[in-house]
This record gives C-alpha cells, sequence and structure tokens, in this order.
C-alpha cells in the first residue's frame, strides 16, 4: 500500500509543475472572496433598515463587486493549475470570456445601471470605489466638497449668458442653444464672458 502511495506520488510530481499549488490558492482565495461578499450582500438586503440604500462595508468597501471578483479569481486560479499539466495554456479562452463577461457584458454593467437607478447613494458610490481591482479613488467627502464648487461655476456661466444676452441680441442666438451640464456651464460661460468682453458696444470687464 505504502509503495502504491509513493508511485502515485512519483507519478504526480511527473506530470505536474510547480504552478499546481500557486494555482489551487488562487482558486481558494477567489472562493473566499465570493462566498463572503456573498453572505454580506445576502445579510445587507434581508435587514428592512438598509432597504434601498447601497452596501459600502466589508468587501465592498474595497470594490464595488467583490463577488465578481473572487469569480474571476476562481478562474484564473483553474487556468494556472491547467498549465501546470501539458498543453492546459490552451484553455486560456476560458478564463478570458468569463472576466470579459463578468467585466464588460453581462455582468457589471448590466447591475450598475440598474442599480443607479435603484440604490441611493449608489452614484458616490461609484465616484469613490473601485470598480473591480482595489485602486486609489477619491474619498466620499471630497467628492461632496467638489459638488458645490461645480454647481457655483455652472450658475456663474448661467448668469455670465443671461447678461450677454439681455445686453446682446445677436450673441444671444448663438448661446441660446446651448445644452448646459455644470462642466458645459463652465466652458460655456468662459467663452461668452470672453465675447463679451471684446464686444466693441460692451465696456470691458
Amino acid at each position: 500500500m505504502v509503495r502504491l502511495d509513493a508511485i502515485a506520488v512519483d507519478r504526480f510530481h511527473e506530470n505536474v509543475d510547480g504552478l499546481f499549488v500557486p494555482g489551487l490558492v488562487l482558486v481558494a482565495i477567489g472562493i473566499f472572496f465570493e462566498a463572503t461578499a456573498d453572505e454580506q450582500l445576502r445579510r445587507f438586503i434581508a435587514n428592512p433598515a438598509t432597504r434601498g440604500t447601497t452596501l459600502n462595508a466589508g468587501l465592498w468597501r474595497y470594490t464595488r463587486h467583490p463577488n465578481y471578483f473572487g469569480d474571476a479569481l476562481v478562474w484564473s486560479g483553474f487556468y494556472v493549475v491547467a498549465c501546470s499539466s501539458g498543453w492546459g495554456w490552451l484553455t486560456i479562452l476560458s478564463p478570458v470570456v468569463m472576466i470579459y463577461l463578468l467585466t464588460s457584458l453581462s455582468g457589471k454593467p448590466m447591475l450598475e445601471r440598474k442599480l443607479t437607478q435603484t440604490r441611493a447613494g449608489y452614484d458616490e458610490y461609484v465616484a469613490t470605489t473601485s470598480s473591480f481591482l482595489r485602486v486609489p479613488r477619491e474619498s466620499a467627502d471630497s467628492v461632496r466638497e467638489a459638488a458645490p464648487v461645480v454647481d457655483d461655476a455652472g450658475q456663474n456661466a448661467r448668469l455670465a449668458v443671461e447678461r450677454a444676452r439681455d445686453e446682446s441680441p445677436a450673441l444671444a442666438g448663438g448661446v441660446e442653444s446651448q445644452h448646459f451640464s455644470h462642466a458645459d456651464g463652465v466652458r460655456t460661460g468662459a467663452t461668452v464672458a470672453q465675447t463679451y468682453a471684446h464686444s466693441p458696444s460692451h465696456p470691458k470687464f
């Protein structure tokens, strides 16, 4: 019996290289991420006090889709395991296709379009939390602090356009069709200010 076990171990080492164990480690980490994230989400949804809000605690604090991230690690780990033997590298399409589906097609994009409409605070969560991999992002406080600045800039631009429209009908015809978002308001306001300043019928600013 001991001899058979030794033969099995020898054959295992002959056919599998050092990628086998790292691949299994990746699979284990992926399963941990996926299972933990799903459990945290299940508890969050089951809590009446958090209904309609956005989960941003636990693993969800570091990535908007920790369960998808775990799933991607599982598929990547299986690929590494496959690469440890023979022609396993030919299975590269399996993790590539799955990760593409999760991040760019049927997973993250479709889910986030729905959550933006149904979960309070999700837009801010998107602005401050990485979608998949953990990378530095602006804090929620900095996003909230920046919002009034943008609002003030857009308001100032609108006032500049209204002033120019009242005093210069020719200029008004060019700017009345302009659609104002926050960023557009800043750019258009600057353009109007320059035009108004160089108009021969009005004093310089």
